[in-house]
């Protein structure tokens, strides 16, 4: 599927390779905002909704190369413009929507399917993939299970959203290098 990807737009592009990336549900990354990552700190902020549920997310050098060309070649008023949502979308609020962000890529999911001749997946399917990879890399389950899902859902940014920061990044980022490994 990956080849397949190069051939969307630029947002359902980015979107798909970030699912497998970073193995988060298609929603939350569709609903980015650029004030949710710091690059210094190669992290990303992902609320969950609640509001004493944030997640924290280790971008890779893989997911941070996506991210640092979207941020370096879109110009600074369309991200003022566009509510600072990664995934920005004029063209959904214009049809009605309030969000202001892309919706996840269904269409580009079909079109993908066909191009690939690989069908019934979902962008579900890409965070499940990445799990079966880790798995696959010998990284713990209790660490794989840290990066889908907040490790407390109790407590604002307190120290336990940093429990096995080192560890998920580790993990992310040897997912990253395999996904490059089998891409190239």
């Amino acid at each position: 599927l990956w080849p397949c990807f190069n051939g969307l737009r630029r947002n359902p592009r980015d979107q798909l390779k970030l699912g497998l990336l970073t193995a988060q549900r298609p929603g939350q990354i569709a609903s980015m905002r650029w004030e949710d990552i710091d690059f210094g700190e190669a992290l990303w902020f992902v609320n969950q909704g609640a509001p004493a549920s944030h997640h924290l997310i280790p971008l890779s050098h893989q997911v941070l190369a996506i991210l640092q060309e979207r941020r370096d070649s879109e110009p600074r008023r369309v991200r003022l413009t566009a509510n600072g949502y990664v995934f920005a979308s004029f063209y959904n609020t214009q049809k009605g929507a309030t969000s202001g962000h892309a919706a996840p890529p269904n269409k580009a999911r079909r079109k993908v399917s066909e191009a690939a001749g690989v069908h019934n997946w979902t962008a579900s399917d890409l965070r499940r993939t990445a799990i079966v990879l880790m798995s696959r890399l010998r990284i713990p389950e209790h660490i794989r299970q840290r990066i889908l899902t907040p490790s407390t859902t109790r407590s604002s940014l307190g120290h336990t959203a940093f429990d096995y920061l080192d560890e998920k990044r580790t993990a992310l980022q040897a997912l990253g290098d395999e996904i490059e490994l089998i891409t190239s």
